[in-house]
Protein backbone atom coordinates (compact mmCIF):
# COMPACT_ATOMS: atom_id res chain seq x y z
CA UNK A 1 0.00 0.00 0.00
CA UNK A 2 2.80 2.41 0.83
CA UNK A 3 4.46 1.58 -2.47
CA UNK A 4 1.21 2.25 -4.32
CA UNK A 5 0.94 5.59 -2.56
CA UNK A 6 4.50 6.48 -3.51
CA UNK A 7 3.67 5.58 -7.11
CA UNK A 8 0.52 7.74 -6.91
CA UNK A 9 -1.58 4.86 -8.19
CA UNK A 10 -5.33 5.43 -8.22
CA UNK A 11 -8.03 2.80 -8.55
CA UNK A 12 -11.76 3.17 -9.09
CA UNK A 13 -12.67 2.26 -5.54
CA UNK A 14 -11.43 3.82 -2.30
CA UNK A 15 -7.91 4.88 -3.33
CA UNK A 16 -8.44 7.96 -5.46
CA UNK A 17 -5.32 9.72 -4.17
CA UNK A 18 -1.90 8.73 -2.84
CA UNK A 19 -2.99 9.73 0.67
CA UNK A 20 -5.74 7.09 0.63
CA UNK A 21 -3.09 4.33 0.39
CA UNK A 22 -1.06 5.75 3.29
CA UNK A 23 -4.14 6.12 5.48
CA UNK A 24 -5.26 2.58 4.63
CA UNK A 25 -1.79 1.31 5.56
CA UNK A 26 -1.91 3.06 8.94
CA UNK A 27 -5.37 1.69 9.61
CA UNK A 28 -4.21 -1.79 8.74
CA UNK A 29 -1.10 -1.59 10.95
CA UNK A 30 -2.97 -0.25 13.98
CA UNK A 31 -1.38 0.97 17.19
CA UNK A 32 0.93 -2.04 17.62
CA UNK A 33 1.99 -2.34 13.98
CA UNK A 34 5.55 -2.21 12.66
CA UNK A 35 7.07 1.17 13.56
CA UNK A 36 9.10 1.47 10.35
CA UNK A 37 6.08 0.85 8.13
CA UNK A 38 3.96 3.30 10.08
CA UNK A 39 6.72 5.89 9.84
CA UNK A 40 6.92 5.37 6.06
CA UNK A 41 3.19 6.00 5.76
CA UNK A 42 3.42 9.11 7.95
CA UNK A 43 6.29 10.51 5.88
CA UNK A 44 4.24 9.85 2.77
CA UNK A 45 1.33 11.79 4.23
CA UNK A 46 3.67 14.63 5.14
CA UNK A 47 5.08 14.73 1.62
CA UNK A 48 1.53 14.77 0.26
CA UNK A 49 0.64 17.67 2.59
CA UNK A 50 -2.33 15.80 4.02
CA UNK A 51 -4.14 17.36 6.97
CA UNK A 52 -6.59 16.00 9.53
CA UNK A 53 -7.74 16.98 13.02
CA UNK A 54 -4.46 15.89 14.63
CA UNK A 55 -2.14 17.00 11.85
CA UNK A 56 -2.90 20.61 11.04
CA UNK A 57 0.37 21.14 9.24
CA UNK A 58 2.68 19.11 7.05
CA UNK A 59 5.43 19.08 9.68
CA UNK A 60 3.19 17.29 12.21
CA UNK A 61 3.55 14.05 10.23
CA UNK A 62 7.34 14.24 10.19
CA UNK A 63 7.49 15.01 13.91
CA UNK A 64 5.22 12.06 14.70
CA UNK A 65 7.37 9.79 12.52
CA UNK A 66 10.53 10.88 14.37
CA UNK A 67 8.85 10.37 17.74
CA UNK A 68 7.71 6.89 16.69
CA UNK A 69 11.16 5.87 15.42
CA UNK A 70 13.07 7.20 18.42
CA UNK A 71 16.79 7.83 18.64
CA UNK A 72 17.70 4.31 17.54
CA UNK A 73 15.20 3.93 14.73
CA UNK A 74 15.90 3.34 11.07
CA UNK A 75 18.47 5.91 9.90
CA UNK A 76 17.05 6.38 6.41
CA UNK A 77 13.52 6.97 7.70
CA UNK A 78 14.73 9.43 10.32
CA UNK A 79 16.73 11.26 7.64
CA UNK A 80 13.64 11.44 5.40
CA UNK A 81 11.65 13.00 8.23
CA UNK A 82 14.45 15.47 9.02
CA UNK A 83 14.66 16.52 5.37
CA UNK A 84 10.88 16.92 5.32
CA UNK A 85 11.08 19.24 8.32
CA UNK A 86 13.74 21.27 6.56
CA UNK A 87 11.58 21.54 3.46
CA UNK A 88 8.67 22.83 5.54
CA UNK A 89 10.97 25.36 7.28
CA UNK A 90 9.85 24.15 10.70
CA UNK A 91 11.86 25.46 13.63
CA UNK A 92 12.26 24.46 17.27
CA UNK A 93 14.76 25.16 20.03
CA UNK A 94 17.47 23.00 18.44
CA UNK A 95 16.71 23.87 14.85
CA UNK A 96 16.56 27.65 14.48
CA UNK A 97 16.80 27.53 10.68
CA UNK A 98 15.80 25.07 8.00
CA UNK A 99 19.43 24.28 7.24
CA UNK A 100 19.83 22.75 10.72
CA UNK A 101 17.51 19.90 9.69
CA UNK A 102 19.48 19.17 6.54
CA UNK A 103 22.78 19.22 8.42
CA UNK A 104 21.41 16.81 11.02
CA UNK A 105 20.22 14.49 8.23
CA UNK A 106 23.68 14.52 6.62
CA UNK A 107 25.33 13.87 9.97
CA UNK A 108 22.97 10.99 10.63
CA UNK A 109 23.56 9.42 7.20
CA UNK A 110 27.31 9.66 7.48
CA UNK A 111 29.84 8.97 4.77
CA UNK A 112 28.23 5.74 3.59
CA UNK A 113 24.56 6.67 3.92
CA UNK A 114 21.94 6.53 1.21
CA UNK A 115 23.15 8.63 -1.73
CA UNK A 116 19.71 9.89 -2.75
CA UNK A 117 18.91 11.10 0.76
CA UNK A 118 22.28 12.83 1.03
CA UNK A 119 21.57 14.48 -2.33
CA UNK A 120 18.17 15.69 -1.10
CA UNK A 121 19.77 17.22 1.99
CA UNK A 122 22.48 18.93 -0.09
CA UNK A 123 19.90 20.37 -2.49
CA UNK A 124 18.00 21.66 0.54
CA UNK A 125 21.16 23.35 1.83
CA UNK A 126 21.70 24.94 -1.57
CA UNK A 127 18.13 26.17 -1.68
CA UNK A 128 18.54 27.56 1.84
CA UNK A 129 21.74 29.33 0.68
CA UNK A 130 23.70 27.81 3.54
CA UNK A 131 27.46 28.34 3.46
CA UNK A 132 30.05 26.57 5.58
CA UNK A 133 33.75 27.29 5.99
CA UNK A 134 34.77 24.22 4.04
CA UNK A 135 33.90 23.38 0.42
CA UNK A 136 30.47 25.03 0.24
CA UNK A 137 31.04 28.77 0.22
CA UNK A 138 28.22 29.47 -2.25
CA UNK A 139 24.87 27.82 -2.82
CA UNK A 140 25.97 26.48 -6.22
CA UNK A 141 28.68 24.44 -4.47
CA UNK A 142 25.97 22.28 -2.90
CA UNK A 143 24.35 21.64 -6.29
CA UNK A 144 27.68 20.79 -7.91
CA UNK A 145 28.50 18.46 -5.01
CA UNK A 146 25.11 16.81 -5.49
CA UNK A 147 25.72 16.20 -9.19
CA UNK A 148 29.15 14.79 -8.43
CA UNK A 149 27.70 12.50 -5.76
CA UNK A 150 24.92 11.19 -8.01
CA UNK A 151 27.11 10.62 -11.04
CA UNK A 152 25.95 9.92 -14.57
CA UNK A 153 23.62 7.09 -13.58
CA UNK A 154 22.10 8.79 -10.52
CA UNK A 155 18.46 9.63 -9.89
CA UNK A 156 17.25 11.80 -12.78
CA UNK A 157 14.81 13.82 -10.67
CA UNK A 158 17.45 14.76 -8.10
CA UNK A 159 19.98 15.64 -10.78
CA UNK A 160 17.35 17.84 -12.42
CA UNK A 161 16.65 19.61 -9.12
CA UNK A 162 20.37 20.34 -8.72
CA UNK A 163 20.53 21.68 -12.29
CA UNK A 164 17.54 23.93 -11.67
CA UNK A 165 19.32 25.21 -8.57
CA UNK A 166 22.39 26.00 -10.67
CA UNK A 167 20.17 27.83 -13.14
CA UNK A 168 18.59 29.86 -10.36
CA UNK A 169 22.06 30.68 -9.05
CA UNK A 170 23.07 31.81 -12.58
CA UNK A 171 26.08 29.54 -12.45
CA UNK A 172 28.10 29.17 -15.65
CA UNK A 173 30.77 26.57 -16.35
CA UNK A 174 33.29 26.36 -19.16
CA UNK A 175 31.47 23.56 -20.93
CA UNK A 176 27.87 23.48 -22.15
CA UNK A 177 26.21 25.62 -19.49
CA UNK A 178 27.00 29.22 -20.38
CA UNK A 179 23.86 30.63 -18.79
CA UNK A 180 20.81 29.84 -16.66
CA UNK A 181 18.67 28.60 -19.55
CA UNK A 182 21.21 25.90 -20.40
CA UNK A 183 20.75 24.36 -16.94
CA UNK A 184 16.95 24.51 -17.16
CA UNK A 185 16.91 22.94 -20.62
CA UNK A 186 19.31 20.22 -19.48
CA UNK A 187 17.01 19.51 -16.52
CA UNK A 188 13.94 19.32 -18.77
CA UNK A 189 15.73 17.00 -21.17
CA UNK A 190 16.76 14.77 -18.28
CA UNK A 191 13.22 14.66 -16.86
CA UNK A 192 11.47 13.98 -20.16
CA UNK A 193 7.75 14.26 -20.74
CA UNK A 194 6.86 11.99 -17.83
CA UNK A 195 9.36 13.32 -15.29
CA UNK A 196 8.56 14.74 -11.87
CA UNK A 197 5.89 17.38 -12.35
CA UNK A 198 7.11 19.86 -9.75
CA UNK A 199 10.65 19.86 -11.13
CA UNK A 200 9.40 20.42 -14.66
CA UNK A 201 7.29 23.34 -13.46
CA UNK A 202 10.29 24.85 -11.64
CA UNK A 203 12.36 24.56 -14.81
CA UNK A 204 9.62 26.26 -16.85
CA UNK A 205 9.47 29.07 -14.26
CA UNK A 206 13.23 29.45 -14.50
CA UNK A 207 13.07 29.64 -18.29
CA UNK A 208 10.26 32.20 -18.13
CA UNK A 209 12.13 34.41 -15.68
CA UNK A 210 15.28 34.24 -17.79
CA UNK A 211 13.47 35.29 -20.96
CA UNK A 212 11.48 37.89 -19.05
CA UNK A 213 14.70 39.43 -17.75
CA UNK A 214 15.73 39.86 -21.39
CA UNK A 215 12.32 41.41 -22.19
CA UNK A 216 11.31 38.48 -24.38
CA UNK A 217 7.91 38.32 -22.71
CA UNK A 218 6.23 36.27 -25.43
CA UNK A 219 8.71 33.40 -25.03
CA UNK A 220 8.46 33.75 -21.25
CA UNK A 221 4.68 33.41 -21.48
CA UNK A 222 5.06 30.30 -23.64
CA UNK A 223 7.03 28.56 -20.88
CA UNK A 224 4.48 29.63 -18.26
CA UNK A 225 1.70 28.10 -20.36
CA UNK A 226 3.64 24.84 -20.60
CA UNK A 227 3.71 24.73 -16.82
CA UNK A 228 -0.02 25.51 -16.59
CA UNK A 229 -0.79 22.55 -18.82
CA UNK A 230 0.70 20.41 -16.08
CA UNK A 231 -1.00 22.23 -13.20
CA UNK A 232 -3.63 24.79 -14.25
CA UNK A 233 -4.17 26.21 -10.74
CA UNK A 234 -0.52 26.67 -9.79
CA UNK A 235 -0.40 30.02 -7.95
CA UNK A 236 3.10 31.10 -8.92
CA UNK A 237 2.51 30.21 -12.59
CA UNK A 238 -0.73 32.18 -12.62
CA UNK A 239 0.96 35.20 -11.04
CA UNK A 240 3.74 35.11 -13.63
CA UNK A 241 1.23 34.64 -16.43
CA UNK A 242 -0.62 37.79 -15.36
CA UNK A 243 2.64 39.71 -15.16
CA UNK A 244 3.80 38.77 -18.65
CA UNK A 245 0.32 39.36 -20.09
CA UNK A 246 0.41 42.88 -18.66
CA UNK A 247 3.73 43.45 -20.32
CA UNK A 248 2.41 42.21 -23.65
CA UNK A 249 -0.89 44.05 -23.30
CA UNK A 250 -2.84 40.95 -24.37
CA UNK A 251 -5.86 39.23 -22.89
CA UNK A 252 -5.38 36.07 -20.89
CA UNK A 253 -5.12 33.01 -23.17
CA UNK A 254 -6.90 29.75 -22.60
CA UNK A 255 -4.87 26.90 -21.13
CA UNK A 256 -5.40 23.42 -22.52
Amino acid sequence: MIGLGNARYADDQKHRRDTDWYLHALQLLGESGDANLKAQAMIGLGNARYKDNRHCSQHDWYLEALDLLGEHGDINLRAQALIGLGNTRYTDNRHRSQHDWYLEALDLLGEYGDINLKAQAMIGLGNARYADSDQHRRREDWYLHTLDLLGESGDASLKAQAMIGLGNARYADDQKHRGSTDWYLHALDLLGENGQEESRINAYIGMANSYGANRDNRTALDYIERGLRLRPQHNKLLQLQNKFLRYLGNSRPKVG
